[in-house]
């Protein structure tokens, strides 16, 4: 339920949705594109991407939790502040600081996701596809320029990104003085048991589709990381491996997501589903196999790519 006072503090609490949005995912693109630009060795930034990103998924679960229980604000607003930390990682060197700036990046967009995607839906009943598509599309250009962003901030403060804590103050700031639409929140007294009761009753159908989402996602995220580094063993144009290619497969995934919803709405989810699955893996193998694309066929392939994917 939503309290509002008209169309302007709806049409504001969305517009901060979207741009926390943009720089939380922003983040989340950093740690791919520098390791390659720093060199680091591919398994020891992979265990640490791997070792963050568990952790961080598994914790949405315990902030989407504490997010229905009216802590929603504070949490996102943590997740924004939290993600900011892989800013950091041109001033340290090792394992375990690399390990440490990464997990609380992840830990930020595990707090961040489930609070903001709660928010964004909930201040439109009624119209929550078009909320939550709204919302993600800030996130996906985010993530896209990420790359492109981040290596033009580098390149033009000394191999520094202190710059970026600017958005970030102006970002916290308005999430922190913003009132957001008073919105209905949990039972206080509701356990966890009770909390996962809607999920036990479709533990059967919820089962496979996150073992689904898994794969898929493990390949998606796996490929975007090793993308630069596929991009330049090809002798591909600069712009494309320092995140154009990134920004191609975001692209198309992005393009996706209207797609998607139509052809769920009109033929339903598991045959779109079979669809994307089957079409993300002959896409993925039709562009592994050539070893050497034009740059236009590069742009294509990445970008049928993310639209499968996504």
């Amino acid at each position: 339920m939503v309290v509002l006072s008209g169309k302007f503090p709806l049409i504001r609490s969305f517009a901060i949705l979207w741009i926390a949005h943009f720089f939380m995912d922003f983040c989340v693109g950093v740690w791919p594109i520098y390791k390659t630009l720093a060199g680091i060795d591919i398994l020891l930034a992979g265990i640490v991407m791997g070792v963050a990103g568990f952790t961080g998924e598994i914790s949405q679960l315990f902030f989407g939790y504490f997010s229905d229980r009216g802590f929603r604000k504070a949490i996102l607003l943590a997740g924004v502040i939290l993600s900011s930390a892989v800013l950091l990682v041109t001033t340290v060197h090792g394992f375990y600081p690399w390990l440490g700036l990464v997990l609380l990046l992840m830990l930020g967009s595990g707090a961040f996701h489930p609070a903001a995607n709660g928010m964004a839906s909930a201040l439109a009943p009624g119209h929550q596809g078009k909320a939550i598509l709204f919302f993600a599309s800030g996130g996906a250009v985010g993530l896209g320029f990420s790359q492109l962003l981040f290596t033009k901030v580098l390149d033009r403060f000394h191999g520094h990104a202190y710059v970026m804590f600017l958005p970030l103050l102006i970002i916290s700031l308005l999430v922190f003085w913003h009132r957001f639409p008073k919105l209905r929140i949990a039972e206080k007294g509701e356990s966890l048991r009770e909390f996962f009761r809607p999920l036990m009753r479709n533990k059967r159908s919820l089962k496979l589709l996150y073992f689904a989402q898994v794969a898929n996602q493990a390949v998606f995220i796996s490929f975007l990381f090793l993308l630069p580094d596929l991009l330049f063993t090809r002798g591909c144009e600069s712009w494309l491996c320092m995140g154009g290619g990134h920004l191609c497969v975001i692209i198309g995934g992005a393009a996706s997501m209207v797609v998607a919803g139509w052809l769920c709405d009109k033929y339903g989810h598991r045959i779109v589903l079979l669809s994307v699955f089957g079409g993300g893996l002959v896409a993925l193998y039709l562009f592994l196999l050539q070893s050497t694309l034009s740059l236009t066929t590069n742009v294509l392939a990445l970008s049928f790519l993310g639209f499968f994917w996504e």
